[in-house]
């Protein structure tokens, strides 16, 4: 029902893509291929909702609903955060422009790719280790915090900072996407994923919060949580990496890193201290001994 209900939604409502057709073959296939796999699915049930929610903003575009920030912004940042230089006051993101380097190209493209794959994975990890409710709570606190990022991306539309490069303050609701500094990430494996991903996407004024920088503190915290110490190495690196690299990318400003990292903590707080004692636990204790059982 799950998956109809979204091959629906997609047909009417979003418009039916390529990516689409592949993504409903592939949960069409979890379904049914066998019970592993149809559990596996329902492990991820909050990250497929995240992805539906994501992938509909452009049914109403944020920037049609309020104004868009962009020279504010980017007057604030250099307010707050500018390094001053003999070229003058410049932003982290323009002081960073001599400090290119293939090492620090491959690591902030590479923490960045990470962004969705590896709090799936820990997901499948955390499913194949029998640890069926912390699973269920980190992928629940995770649709939570991305339903408090895209609330502000609709109170708050925001120009990145590779808009601004580019096109300066000018309003110009036509302009795609750009991978930006990721492209050099592409340029330097040979490959094209970022310019896939960035180029074609819908959600230009989306800036603020970095949602990329919310993931990794949250799977962190489940990780210590979990006990999962090893992993936690791996990705608190991944955290500060993909910190570090939405500066040097062009794709965030430090105030927007900053506002993530809040959206975070406040999604973690609210989950641990209040929904998760709630009688939404009990929702998602029967989520969790579905996929136990």
């Amino acid at each position: 029902m799950f998956i109809v209900c979204y091959y629906l939604w997609l047909q009417f409502a979003v418009g039916l893509r390529p990516d689409h057709v592949t993504i409903l073959g592939i949960l069409l296939g979890l379904f049914f291929v066998s019970e592993t796999t149809n559990k596996v699915l329902a492990s991820i049930t909050f990250f497929l909702i995240f992805g539906i929610i994501f992938d509909s903003m452009r049914v109403v575009p944020n920037y049609t609903v309020n104004s868009v920030y962009i020279q504010e912004l980017y007057d604030l940042e250099k307010s707050l955060f500018g390094i001053n230089t003999p070229e003058g006051r410049l932003t982290p993101n323009e002081f960073l422009k001599p400090y290119y380097t293939p090492f620090w190209d491959f690591i902030c493209g590479f923490s960045y790719l990470c962004w969705m794959p590896v709090p799936i994975i820990y997901c499948i990890y955390l499913y194949f280790k029998g640890d069926y409710d912390i699973l269920i709570q980190f992928s629940f606190c995770f649709l939570f915090a991305n339903i408090i990022g895209i609330s502000l991306y609709y109170l708050f539309p925001a120009a990145p900072p590779w808009y601004v490069e580019m096109h300066g303050f000018a309003e110009n609701y036509e302009i795609p996407g750009s991978s930006a500094g990721l492209k050099r990430f592409d340029d330097l494996l040979g490959i094209t994923v970022f310019q896939g991903i960035y180029d074609k996407s819908a959600n230009v004024f989306a800036a603020i919060p970095s949602m990329h920088c919310a993931f990794p503190l949250l799977i962190t915290h489940f990780g210590l949580k979990n006990k999962n110490y090893l992993l936690v190495i791996f990705f608190i690196l991944y955290m500060f990496g993909t910190w570090y690299g939405a500066l040097y990318t062009f794709h965030h400003y430090t105030i927007d890193i900053i506002l993530g990292i809040f959206c975070a903590i406040f999604a973690l707080v609210v989950c641990e201290k209040l929904l998760f004692k709630s009688k939404l636990q009990i929702l998602l204790n029967y989520l969790a001994n579905y996929i136990r059982e």
